[in-house]
Order: C-alpha cells, then structure tokens, then sequence
C-alpha cells in the first residue's frame, strides 16, 4: 500500500492494487487507491481489466444486471434490457468448452419446461470462431437467442461480468435484477419450479 501511494505512474502499483482487489479484503479502499494513481495508469488496458473485476464483484445477488448489447447469430443487435418483464438466464458458455456442453442438456431441459413460463435464456458465447459456434448451438439445440462478439475470452459482455471461467450464468428477475448465480444440473429446474 506504502508502494501504491508513494509511486502513482508506476506500472507496479497497478499490479499490486490488483492483488489487494484479489484479496477481497473490505479494508482496503482500492477504488480510493486507483483514483490516485497517474492518469495514464488509469486509462490503460490492465486497469480496464481491474475496473472490470471490481464491477463484477457488485453482481451480487439482489444487485441490478448490468445492460449490455451484442449481435446475435444473424448480425441483429439484442439488449438484455429487451427482455425486461421476464425471467432471464444469461448464460456465458463457449463451443470449445466441455463443461459447457455437458451442461447445455440440463439447460435446454430447464428451457423447454419453463419457456412458456415468462422464461427465457440469453446465451452469451466466448467463442472466435463463428463456424464452431454456430454448430454447437445446431448440434447441442440451442433454440433461445444467442450473441457473441467473437472474440473469445476477450468478448466485451465477459469483460464486463468479469468472466473468468464457463460455464456461469446469472438469473435475472423481470425487474433486471440478480436473483441467482451458477445455477447448474437440476438447480436450475429446482430454483425454477420454486420462482415461476
């Protein structure tokens, strides 16, 4: 902390600020502690990555989704914020991921049990490839809407969430607000069953 303080246009500084945001530790102020930092380390790509970590972090349950937009399968632009009044999963998954795809079976069943139940899943894929992407969602029958950025783990929407892994999902009530996360196999069903 000593080094941050004193060193502001230091790279390192950065570096250590995103390990005490690691540590998840309320005493440190880390928002306080970026803000002094020079301008030039504020504005690059690694504290982008920071500031990314730290709103994921607020994605907590009871806390507001983030509203984003990205294109679906066909090109046309789609918002979270144009399912408001429903249920939705967003789902961050990825072609090339096993989990994934071992997960897609439990989630299409939760999807054909619930859809018409004010339901609806918004995937979110980390893929580069549009090929891949576009056969996994045929292959696994993936019938909701689907976008991805192809930029893999670079995808905007999972910088945003701060994704660091998939499969991981959050359940959005019609309100747009979190009310579950990493629901997988019959949790989601469970959860569902009990909500709907």
């Amino acid at each position: 902390m000593e080094f941050i303080k004193k060193h502001p246009e230091n790279t390192k500084s950065l570096v250590y600020l995103e390990n005490l945001a690691n540590t998840n530790n309320p005493e440190y102020d880390i928002k306080g502690m970026f803000a002094n930092l020079s301008e030039e380390i504020r504005t690059s790509k690694r504290a982008e990555r920071l500031l990314n970590t730290l709103r994921a972090r607020a994605l907590v349950v009871g806390a507001d989704a983030y509203d984003f937009e990205q294109n679906d399968v066909n090109g046309k632009p789609v918002k979270l914020s144009d399912f408001k009044g429903k249920y939705v999963l967003i789902d961050f998954w990825a072609s090339w991921c096993k989990p994934c795809r071992q997960e897609n079976p439990n989630v299409v069943k939760a999807y054909q049990a619930y859809k018409d139940k004010n339901f609806e899943i918004l995937g979110v894929s980390l893929d580069s490839d549009k090929n891949n992407w576009l056969k996994a969602i045929k292959d696994d029958g993936l019938t909701w809407t689907n976008v991805s950025d192809l930029k893999g783990w670079k995808n905007e929407v999972g910088e945003l969430y701060a994704i660091k892994a998939v499969p991981r999902n959050y359940l959005i009530s019609p309100e747009g607000k979190i009310i579950a996360k990493d629901l997988r196999g019959a949790d989601l069903e469970k959860f569902l069953a009990e909500k709907l």
